[in-house]
């Protein structure tokens, strides 16, 4: 009996002394699969899903002798609107469209033309969403005080509490134009709303719209503008001229004004509204730099600058690959690339012009072409907006307009009188009269001898003055 008890504890022991060697062998297992847990690495900063918005340090905006320092106040403002974001406001139409359902197939086995198929239709409401609007932010500056404020409302300007707002002209994006009435003499040196991205969806954007009322306050901005568009061709010219690409055919002068034309607001202007015009874009250069017309997209889906078309820009791209970038959005919103596009594109449109019949291989009638800015500029100016095979129609046709497009006929005058206003400024700083100039230009295009007590200046040397410097 004892014998018994003693082996049958025995098996008793064994067993629970395997069982437990067996689990504790599988836990040793499921250990070391597990990969061991680090510690975090204190000189490594944490990850944050949305940083914060970089610190920007400007100047004052007061001078010290109490002036206001309009770069300053602009700076400003972007750094108050940094932290404002644009929320888009969506309008819900209901229309009534006509939807009419599938008739049924013929069964197998008939003929088709047996039966009959009748379309059923009938008109059913469906609702549309759309976007109507935007808030928007807006940074005013006081220039008595130099204060920057702060400011949200709609893109009509009708929400704020403590001020009347209102839009001067139509709505342009982030180029309309905010008048203050109350508080009177407020200025908007900002605004910041969404624009459609190229990549679809919405993105926020800053912008400073050049309004009369700030351009009469701080008149030098048309100089910082000048001086600004002037510098782009010249660098364009410098890189031009590294790469061993022929630039100097095509005047600096004739694509300043091909420029401003493109960014004209509206069609069919008089001579009279062209310095206004002019005064506006050159203070629209100065305000924004290098996002100067960043999110200006017509229409036909040109853009930029100089308002390129995509197949235009991938033309000049494919055959100046180290000078264009191949993103068409990226280059074309560069305005170092735009300047440079622009060179490229007006001396192909002189070679196609040269390639015609009566102007291959004829040096004297080229070079007669390229001595007169003003009738060079034209042709340029009609094939920069309508391209060139229809721009060398035009010119071998004897300059008809009806051989131009209904908005090229509108282009091509409103260069002309870009150019002349712009060239007059520098005549009438040398003391030459403008119209003394005209008249004698006018005579001799008509072939006109003029008698000699009339005035004699050579009237293509006088348009060919640098009044770009």
């Amino acid at each position: 009996m004892k014998e018994f008890a003693l082996i049958l504890f025995a098996l008793v022991s064994f067993r629970v002394v395997g069982v437990g060697e067996v689990e504790a062998r599988s836990a040793v297992r499921r250990l070391a699969k597990q990969k061991p847990v680090k510690p975090p690495r204190r000189d490594r900063p944490p990850r944050v899903k949305n940083p914060q918005v970089p610190v920007v340090v400007c100047p004052a905006v007061r001078r010290v002798d109490g002036s206001v320092d309009i770069m300053a106040a602009i700076c400003e403002g972007r750094r108050q609107l940094a932290s404002f974001v644009s929320e888009p406001r969506y309008c819900t139409t209901v229309q009534k469209v006509r939807q009419c359902s599938q008739p049924p197939k013929p069964k197998r086995g008939r003929r088709r033309g047996s039966v009959q198929r009748q379309h059923v239709c009938k008109m059913v409401e469906v609702k549309k969403t759309r976007v109507c609007g935007a808030t928007v932010g807006l940074a005013l500056l006081d220039p008595r005080t130099g204060v920057v404020t702060r400011v949200e409302t709609d893109e009509r300007g009708e929400d704020p509490a403590d001020h009347d707002i209102k839009i001067n002209g139509p709505s342009r994006g982030v180029a309309t134009e905010y008048v203050v009435r109350v508080p009177p003499g407020m200025l908007v040196v900002g605004l910041r709303r969404i624009v459609r991205s190229s990549r679809g969806g919405f993105a926020q954007a800053t912008y400073v719209p050049a309004s009369e009322a700030l351009l009469d306050r701080f008149p030098e901005l048309v100089g910082i503008g000048w001086r600004y568009l002037v510098g782009l061709f010249a660098h364009a010219e410098q890189t031009l001229q590294d790469a061993g690409v022929a630039y100097d055919r095509v005047p600096r002068e004739v694509l300043m004004a091909l420029v401003f034309v493109e960014h004209f607001s509206r069609p069919g202007m008089s001579l009279k509204e062209v310095p206004g015009e002019i005064r506006r874009v050159l203070g629209t250069f100065a305000l924004n730099g290098p996002e100067t017309y960043r999110y200006a997209v017509s229409s036909a889906k040109a853009r930029g600058v100089g308002q390129f078309m995509p197949s235009t820009w991938g033309r000049l791209q494919r055959r100046y690959a180290t000078l264009l970038d191949e993103d068409f959005v990226k280059g074309s919103t560069n305005h170092r690339q735009m300047a440079v596009g622009m060179y490229l594109l007006t001396n192909a449109d002189l070679d196609h012009l040269f390639r015609q019949n009566g102007w291959r291989g004829n040096a004297a009638h080229q070079q007669a072409h390229l001595q007169d800015w003003m009738v060079l500029g034209g042709y340029l100016a009609a094939a920069y907006n309508g391209g060139s095979p229809r721009a060398a129609r035009w010119e071998l046709g004897g300059r008809q307009m009806g051989l131009l497009a209904a908005e090229t006929r509108g282009y091509v005058p409103h260069f002309k009188m870009a150019w002349w206003y712009m060239a007059t400024r520098r005549l009438a700083s040398q003391g030459i009269k403008p119209w003394v100039v005209l008249m004698c230009y006018q005579l001799q295009a008509l072939g006109v001898t003029l008698p000699s007590w009339a005035p004699q200046p050579q009237c293509p040397e006088v348009l060919r003055c640098r009044w770009a410097e």
